[in-house]
């Protein structure tokens, strides 16, 4: 009968080649290579021996025992001679849980003194927690000399802590060894934690070198302190010298540090100088590649960047030794065919009439001002330029457009110098409050200059754009365009056009008597401030909260009746008096009775005379009703205005107006009375008002690239209501879609009665379990609502007065979990709230058990604690939470978890509810521990918990990863 072969290593080992009298050793099988981690294991350091390869070896993806390390606690201190040989497809898979099993992981585990050199691992898949490798995983010692050792073909090394593809993590010298993946799309050294390299992921302080080595088509990716192509860190004392990475890919995966420290470099991600008495040393190296910061990628590759920020632990001045090292900049732009790795060499170059075309994201903290630049067009294909500083100074007749300036970093006063000529189209301006302008124009006597800005957005400066007050630009033309974050603009071009535009929480100064206000949308206490009258105002959207402001006194009358105020309009005034022309509204079945603040009413259409600031109301009197059944009816006015009128077996009406321009209004007036009207332009944009009888209203405004904003008031009787029947209410406006853009996601804000909340359903037209709610925060940070919850038609969540969130479609996929699979939904729930995380990019691994930490790291993610990784174990943060909460008393975190134990920690985490239930239906319910029969008995009730299908509770069995999904999922459900 012939012996099995087992899939591990370890049950293959041969150790009947060593004697223990020899000095050298040839090993010539993979069963032999299995033996010398069975020896040295066992105890066996090989000490002044040598361990000489006699052929190639296939490991076959069989899994590998570690030499050394890897829970053992042995080390290999020999001399291990590859004579050139190659060793293939060496698979570990340990877990990232920090056990000393999961801990100094690689071909070798740890070694000590000796030399470990000449010799090939090609095609290596190596997962473990701390000091993981392909070559030397490490112990933080010193470790064995490495050199001409190489790492080739598909490379993937995951870990935790320290990962590095040639050494994790120890004290030694690093010389003439490469890795070189198939591909940096496919190869990878990857952590969750901190500390990764090309070459090592943490070489210790002191006088370590590496030189020589080549990384090549890798990428090299984490969390924190130090992400590098050849090193996680450049410790104080060591040298990286004649090192060279190609193709390869650098990037931290977390957000930037509060203080801007960025932990990711070419060569180093982070580095210590030990207070500047022994500063590292970079010399004689080369970088071709990519760096990026953060989850969304952001492009921070500069010719500069050879190593990351200080380490976090330090505090400046610090410095490294650099000397004949190059990034090798892609080109960033080009003119004429001809490519530039530098923009200002690109300007330089271009003559008017030229394009200067962007081909990458462009990130510098050293930037200098781009001038002279004239009658060219700067096209950006949609890049993002992050600076410290202004980027042009034009001198007029340029077109800038398709890119985005992110100037969030700069203290400098502008953003882009302008200039008679210039257009701007698609730009967007992003900054803080440092920046005073973000466009700055310069004008001079000549006639009929003018600048004009379409499509453009605004966000953070204090000033969208300066507008010469001494007049001397004749036109600023601003259409379609975004102020937001508190970007206003003055406006005093005489000429000045500011048309079709969003104006967010912002505020438009009209400073001269022959300008054009037309077409344009404010919302979230926006405001419009009068110094002159005579301009054109009219066809402007105010909606609820947003105001005008009179400055100056008028020698006519405020015209405001073309105007969209809804049925509130604020006015205030800092003049004795002002004469408005207020409009006059139309409502199917009542008759417009004026506009009152308290006891005082003004007629529409009409000049009358406001002495103080207002908030006047629109009054109704009801008329006789129309007669019953259908019909429809239409007519053209003497306007043009085409009208089609329907009247529906239930009694509502429906009324079109067509405009001569195309805008076509739609109003629809229930029984009831509740009204809905749709106004629709050309370009594709519209805007539709709610207004129903129990005084609840919304206003959904869709730009013309498709953004959605609403903005819906809730009075106290209709959030009373609800809340005595143990509802939510059903927001009052047609459903949004849904995106996976978080960006350009649709927007909701309710406003409610002052210092209250209201569990509300938003309507989603495609509502999926992955559907999310994301709140804005004051701040502008933005944070996932793991409560809101995905039902038939929309998503319900709880909102205070005033808060605005995000319907994003936050659907994760991963390749383990079909569609039909039964916890799909479950798991695509709690990922999409980022309550579960999977186990891979790709994968979730729904039937592997949970362990008590895993449960605590998910209720303390959920509860919104701080479950980031600061030192100690992983599940740290989640563990010290749930023993201050109650959830549990900490122990045993590693232990598989069983479902009381669930039972148990949700039922702590809920309050300890009382129960009527009981477990008695369940043919092993006895099988329950008296500690918690009371929680299993809720869960029960609860139906948190259910049968297995065949009669059990298994209270004593493991839960999985889907089956803690699928009762969370429940559990949400009901606390939300």
């Amino acid at each position: 009968m012939c012996k099995a072969v087992s899939d591990d290593w370890k049950d293959n080992a041969d150790v009947a080649w060593f004697t223990g009298s020899e000095t050298q050793y040839i090993l010539s099988t993979p069963e032999e290579l299995a033996g010398l981690a069975q020896l040295v294991n066992q105890g066996e350091s090989f000490q002044g021996k040598t361990i000489l390869l006699g052929a190639d070896m296939n490991l076959g993806n069989r899994e590998w025992t570690p030499i050394g390390g890897g829970g053992s606690g042995k080390q290999f201190q020999g001399t291990f001679d590859g004579d050139g040989h190659t060793i293939s497809n060496l698979k570990i898979t340990r877990g990232l849980s920090y056990t000393d099993k999961n801990i100094s992981i690689g071909f070798f585990g740890a070694t000590q003194g000796g030399v470990v050199k000449n010799f090939t691992l090609h095609n290596v898949d190596v997962t473990g927690s701390g000091r993981v490798a392909a070559v030397v995983g490490g112990d933080a010692n010193v470790e064995s000399k490495i050199t001409n050792v190489h790492v080739t073909g598909s490379i993937q090394i995951s870990g935790y802590w320290y990962v590095g593809a040639i050494l994790g993590n120890g004290y030694t010298s690093i010389s003439d060894c490469s890795v070189v993946g198939d591909g940096a799309e496919t190869s990878f050294v990857s952590i969750t934690g901190g500390y990764a390299g090309g070459i090592v992921g943490f070489m210790g302080e002191g006088n370590c070198v590496t030189s020589g080595c080549t990384v090549r088509d890798l990428t090299v990716q984490g969390a924190h302190n130090g992400i590098g192509g050849v090193s996680g860190i450049l410790h104080y004392g060591n040298t990286i010298q004649d090192c060279t990475a190609e193709n390869v890919v650098v990037w931290q995966t977390v957000t930037p540090e509060e203080d801007g420290r960025i932990y990711a470099g070419a060569f180093a991600g982070t580095f210590l100088d030990k207070g500047g008495k022994t500063p590292p040393t970079l010399e004689n190296c080369e970088f071709t590649g990519e760096i990026y910061s953060g989850p969304d990628r952001q492009d921070i590759l500069e010719a500069e960047r050879y190593v990351g920020s200080l380490w976090y632990g330090a505090h400046p001045p610090a410095t490294v030794n650099i000397a004949g090292c190059t990034i090798h900049m892609p080109a960033v732009a080009q003119v004429n065919g001809q490519s530039y790795s530098d923009l200002s060499r690109a300007a330089e170059a271009a003559k008017p009439g030229d394009t200067i075309s962007l081909l990458r994201d462009i990130t510098s903290s050293t930037w200098s001002t781009i001038r002279n630049l004239s009658g060219i067009t700067l096209e950006g294909n949609g890049h993002v330029l992050t600076l410290n500083t202004q980027a042009f100074q034009s001198n007029g007749g340029n077109t800038f457009r398709n890119f985005t300036l992110d100037l969030t970093g700069s203290a400098d006063g502008y953003g882009i110098g302008a200039a008679s000529g210039d257009v701007f189209q698609n730009v967007s301006l992003l900054s803080g409050k440092d920046l005073s302008y973000g466009i700055f124009i310069s004008g001079t006597d000549n006639d009929h200059e003018t600048v004009t800005v379409d499509n453009c957005t605004f966000d953070g400066m204090s000033h969208a754009i300066y507008d010469d007050k001494e007049g001397k630009l004749e036109s600023l033309i601003v259409t379609n365009s975004t102020l937001k974050g508190g970007a206003c603009l003055i406006l005093c071009a005489p000429q000045g056009q500011f048309t079709g535009n969003t104006l967010d929480g912002t505020k438009l100064s009209i400073a001269g008597n022959d300008q054009t206000v037309t077409g344009n949308t404010l919302r979230n206490g926006s405001s419009i401030s009068f110094y002159q009258d005579g301009s054109i105002f009219t066809g402007n959207h105010i909606l609820s909260g947003s105001y005008l402001e009179f400055v100056q006194d008028n020698d006519q009358n405020w015209d405001l009746r073309d105007n969209d105020f809804g049925e509130e309009i604020i006015l205030t005034t800092e003049v004795e008096t002002v004469s408005v022309i207020l409009p006059t509204l139309e409502k199917t079945g009542y008759t417009f009775a004026g506009w009152r603040e308290g006891e005082t009413t003004f007629l529409g259409g009409v000049p009358c005379s406001l002495t103080q600031s207002m908030t006047l109301t629109a009054q109704w009197e009801k008329t006789s009703s129309a007669g019953s059944g259908g019909g429809s009816s239409s007519g053209t006015s003497g306007s043009d205005h085409k009208t089609e009128t329907t009247v529906h077996p239930d009694g509502s009406i429906t009324t079109i107006v067509t405009q001569p321009n195309g805008t076509v209004t739609e109003t629809t007036t229930d029984p009831q009375g509740n009204k809905t009207q749709t106004v629709t332009k050309p370009d594709g944009s519209s805007q539709t008002t709610v207004s129903n009888q129990n005084g609840a209203s919304s206003v959904v405004t869709t730009d013309k690239t498709g953004q959605v904003d609403a903005q819906v008031t809730l009075p106290s009787t209709v959030v009373e209501d609800a809340a005595q029947m143990g509802e939510a209410v059903a927001l009052p406006m047609p459903g949004v879609s849904a995106t996976n853009d978080r960006e350009n996601a649709p927007t909701v804000s309710v406003i409610l009665p002052s210092g209250t909340s209201a569990k509300v359903e938003i309507p989603v037209s495609n509502v999926t379990p992955g559907t999310v709610a994301i709140i804005i925060k004051e701040d502008g940070t933005e944070e996932i609502v793991k409560n809101s919850i995905p039902t038939q038609t929309g998503v319900t969540i709880t909102l205070e007065n005033g808060e605005t969130v995000k319907i994003v479609d936050n659907s994760k996929r991963f390749e383990d979990v079909e569609d039909s699979y039964w916890g799909s939904a479950y798991i695509d729930f709690t990922s999409s709230r980022e309550i579960f995380s999977g186990t891979s990019q790709t994968t979730f691994t729904p039937e592997q058990p949970m362990t008590r930490a895993m449960l605590v790291t998910v209720l303390a993610a959920y509860d919104g604690a701080d479950i980031s990784v600061s030192s100690g174990s992983w599940y740290e943060a989640g563990q010290q939470w749930a023993v201050e909460k109650g959830i549990s008393d900490g122990s045993d975190m590693e232990e598989i978890l069983t479902r009381e134990q669930l039972a148990v920690m949700l039922w702590n985490y809920a309050g300890k509810p009382a129960s009527s239930g009981d477990v008695s239906a369940y043919a092993d319910g006895s099988d329950t521990s008296a500690w918690a029969t009371q929680a299993m008995a809720w869960a029960v009730e609860q139906e948190l918990i259910s049968g297995m299908g065949n009669g059990s509770l298994a209270p004593q069995g493991s839960a999985t990863r889907v089956q803690v999904a699928a009762i969370l999922y429940h559990f949400i459900s009901r606390m939300g």
